[in-house]
């Protein structure tokens, strides 16, 4: 049972941008299809306040996700659950009262499939679809008895169920290669010894590997959403070198800084960074590579003591070679005398 909610757990692995896209055109698609619903709902007459519930219900749903991803920069798993399930609600209410299993609201569904799909995986686009399937299954039995050609009904309900699946398998399996490729990525970068971090154009955490954590002290889960300056802090109190190569747009190459971790220790780190660019020469983020060179710092002094040391014996070799000698001249005068 554990096993089959973890498959059924959302799985984006896209941009963040994508979820704002998605949201803000649920919320336009919302006001288009309300506003043609009222339309027909004036002939209607009880359908009004059903459907009035219905979208304003939707429209709290939709506007709570985006203040979720504005505050944490990612959707909890319950919350991509019951914002699928509310657009999947919305538009099989708004199919039942336009028409049924004829209403021109029908390729909604194909979009709900397709936002399932994509932005929860394979696996949950083939239950929306078998949800989609089964809803106009029921329109379709309570349309028979009245229909003149129950052929050319039936073929229409096997082409939706058709393009239900089709759309499922298509936006599942996009987004299984997307997970797949950042699965890779997150693998070798966590087989690293290095640390990697990966900031958006503003400075604000995207990933970070296990090695980057350890270096820093911190826990993986509680990295994503924050801003670089909060988790890599120059001891002497200095702006992060991150935020430094993001504002005057130059990339560092083995900076070295004392970096404050925890709460009473610091850690010398090597730093390169390299910004990324997209296809107009943008800068849409940074990746930046660090080193802990506290212990290399640490044989660094041991070895320069010690030269010093050997300095040192050297000097005191060579001086008491020019003090032997003239001693060793006024001994034999000494003598002679």
């Amino acid at each position: 049972m554990k096993k089959f909610l973890e498959y059924l757990s959302p799985s984006y692995d896209g941009p963040p941008s994508w979820l704002w896209f998605v949201g803000m055109a649920r919320i336009g698609m919302l006001i288009v299809v309300a506003s043609g619903a009222h339309l027909i709902a004036r002939d209607g007459g009880t359908f009004l306040p059903f459907v009035t519930g219905i979208y304003a219900a939707a429209l709290a749903s939709s506007l709570w996700y985006l203040v979720v991803l504005r505050r944490e920069h990612s959707i909890p798993a319950i919350l991509t659950w019951t914002q699928m399930l509310v657009d999947f609600g919305v538009v099989a209410a708004t199919i039942s009262f336009t028409g049924g299993h004829e209403s021109f609201f029908t390729f909604l569904l194909v979009i709900v499939i397709l936002e399932a799909g994509v932005l929860m995986g394979l696996l949950q686009g083939f239950v929306f679809a078998t949800m989609a399937s089964l809803f106009m299954l029921f329109q379709t039995i309570i349309k028979a008895p009245d229909a003149p050609d129950q052929l050319a009904l039936w073929y229409h309900y096997l082409i939706q169920g058709l393009a239900f699946f089709f759309t499922a398998f298509i936006s599942g399996y996009w987004n299984q290669r997307v997970s797949r490729m950042k699965q890779f990525q997150r693998e070798i970068l966590d087989n690293l010894s290095s640390g990697f971090l990966i900031t958006d154009a503003r400075g604000v955490v995207i990933a970070m590997n296990k090695a980057a954590c350890a270096i820093l002290k911190l826990v993986e889960e509680n990295v994503a959403g924050l801003h670089v300056d909060g988790i890599m802090i120059q001891e002497s109190g200095a702006e992060c070198p991150v935020t430094t190569a993001l504002r005057l747009k130059k990339d560092f190459t083995s900076y070295e800084f004392y970096a404050q971790v925890g709460e009473n220790e610091s850690k010398l780190l090597g730093l390169t960074t390299n910004r990324i660019r997209d296809a107009h020469d943008h800068v849409t983020g940074l990746i930046a590579s660090f080193t802990d060179l506290t212990e290399m710092a640490r044989m660094r002094k041991e070895l320069q003591k010690q030269d010093r040391m050997a300095v040192i014996g050297e000097l005191s070799a060579g001086l008491a070679h020019e003090i032997r000698n003239p001693v060793a001249s006024i001994r034999g005068s000494m003598d002679e005398l």
